[in-house]
């Protein structure tokens, strides 16, 4: 879990924000839960947005602690949303999200899927604008880091790593 402490190191980073969008894993849905309070507490203007797994398989209980929720693929949803809400048109119909209009839950349609994987740039995993908490402490997410906390969390108990994306990293051409 999250201190209120270390929490606040993040706060440099909001302070340029206008929204959060946060992609969520079951497994650290209380850390998320927690930033999404300390976001609440101190930003309470600021748009939150979740998005990923967990979002997935309960739009709508993402809802309990977002502002909307992306429940597909994100790739041309966040743009779409990105756009209306921008223009200060109606976000809340963008297609491949859920959210709370007027106290009822809207889930709307799921986009296409895309079919042109091409289309789509490569992950953006490591760079200067990325960052994680580490002992209390803001530190840049590099990929020694990232590699780090892969063993330290699998290596202590049997493990089968299977990565799942779209297309090859390699660049392979299938």
């Amino acid at each position: 879990t999250a201190t209120a402490e270390s929490l606040c190191h993040l706060n440099p980073i909001l302070d340029t924000s206008d929204i959060l969008f946060v992609s969520v894993q079951s497994r650290f849905i209380r850390i998320t839960e927690e930033l999404t309070a300390h976001v609440r507490k101190h930003y309470s203007d600021m748009f939150i947005l979740w998005g990923g797994p967990h979002c997935f398989f309960a739009p709508e209980l993402s809802l309990e602690h977002a502002d909307g929720v992306c429940y597909g693929e994100g790739d041309t949803a966040i743009i779409d949303f990105l756009q209306r809400y921008e223009r200060k048109e109606a976000y809340w119909e963008t297609g491949s999200m859920a959210f709370e209009v007027d106290g009822t839950t809207v889930i709307n349609q799921p986009l296409p899927q895309l079919t042109d994987l091409d289309s789509l740039p490569m992950g953006d995993f490591f760079g200067e604008d990325h960052y994680c908490l580490e002992r209390a402490e803001l530190v840049p997410l590099d990929e020694t880091r990232v590699l780090g906390y892969l063993s330290k969390f699998l290596a202590p108990m049997p493990s089968y790593i299977t990565m799942a994306s779209r297309g090859c990293p390699e660049k392979c051409s299938y």
